[in-house]
């Protein structure tokens, strides 16, 4: 799973006639690293139906990873042994690659909705208040109490006892996970929160819980809904792979994020910075702008019918 396919592999198929990737150097082919190799299954995609699951490959060492996506044509790669932490997405063939956009965008813009509503909320009553901060699970000065169960319920996954763990941020279940006792010292739970899945606050609580995750659902709250993904490991070994699957290719052709974006309505290409009709948001969370006001009530209504849609007559 990962939040920031869809634009690569969009940009990918405008470069697929482009020259055949060159060969990883001589260096990177005789050099491996020991990892841990997950096959994995992932519901709950942004843009997939809930029940669509895709096949993924997790290939994770102490301060690497990788999440090789076939059906995206995009794999993800997080290196924390830089500084800062880089994240870098490369197209399945290796001969386009681009570097992440800043990390955490999506909790981020979760975290600036949730503020203006906070101050929204100062001119109403304080029954009004509490009401609206216990639904949406918001705590004063934005918050954020985390706490990590262990149920108690154990079942065995893959041949491996593993523990169910919950964890509450605010109240609400966020991670609810079922980890085996082994610890291959792997960051996991780092890569979903840098594409993000849930807070840092969550992150820092999720440290302290040793073990290898197996299955896991996460609640992802974004700046408007939250949402459901689902992984569950159906294939796990360790193995010695190539240093070079968590590298850029040499000669790989840079990808560089366009200030450009195009009107998701009528087409025409907007500058982001400065929309002339504004923004809005998708239910993952991510941006889009519009050319002109009507655009942008035309977008909603279609994504958000629930907020938009004209109300019939009584």
């Amino acid at each position: 799973m990962t939040f920031l396919l869809a634009p690569l592999a969009a940009a990918l198929l405008l470069l697929q006639d482009a020259a055949p990737p060159p060969a990883p150097k001589a260096a990177d082919a005789t050099t491996r690293i020991r990892a841990l190799v997950i096959e994995q299954e992932a519901n709950g995609l942004p843009n997939q139906p809930t029940e669509e699951r895709v096949l993924q490959r997790l290939i994770m060492a102490a301060d690497r990873l990788c999440l090789e996506d076939p059906g995206s044509g995009v794999a993800t790669v997080l290196r924390l042994d830089r500084d800062p932490p880089a994240m870098l997405e490369i197209s399945t063939d290796r001969a386009h690659y681009r570097e992440g956009r800043p990390l955490d965008q999506i909790q981020r813009e979760r975290d600036r909705q949730e503020r203006q509503t906070l101050v929204r909320l100062e001119s109403a009553s304080a029954k009004e208040r509490d009401a609206v901060m216990a639904d949406l699970h918001l705590r004063p000065g934005l918050a954020r109490e985390v706490a990590v169960e262990r149920s108690g319920e154990r079942r065995e996954i893959l041949g491996r006892p593993a523990e169910r763990v919950i964890v509450r941020e605010n109240g609400r279940v966020v991670v609810d996970a079922w980890i085996a006792a082994e610890d291959f010292g792997i960051p996991f739970f780092e890569f979903y929160r840098r594409v993000g899945a849930f807070s840092q606050a969550v992150l820092d609580a999720l440290r302290a819980v040793e073990g290898l995750p197996l299955e896991v659902d996460f609640t992802v709250v974004t700046a408007t809904l939250a949402h459901k993904i689902e992984v569950r490991a159906r294939a796990l070994k360790v193995d010695e792979v190539p240093a070079w699957v968590f590298e850029v290719p040499a000669g790989a052709v840079k990808i560089e994020e366009s200030p450009f974006a195009p009107c998701p309505i009528c087409g025409r290409e907007v500058e982001k910075t400065a929309p002339p009709a504004g923004m809005s948001t998708r239910r993952d969370g991510s941006e889009v702008f519009f050319d002109r006001r009507e655009c942008k009530a035309e977008y909603n209504r279609r994504e958000w019918p629930e907020r938009f849609a004209p109300r019939p007559k009584e």
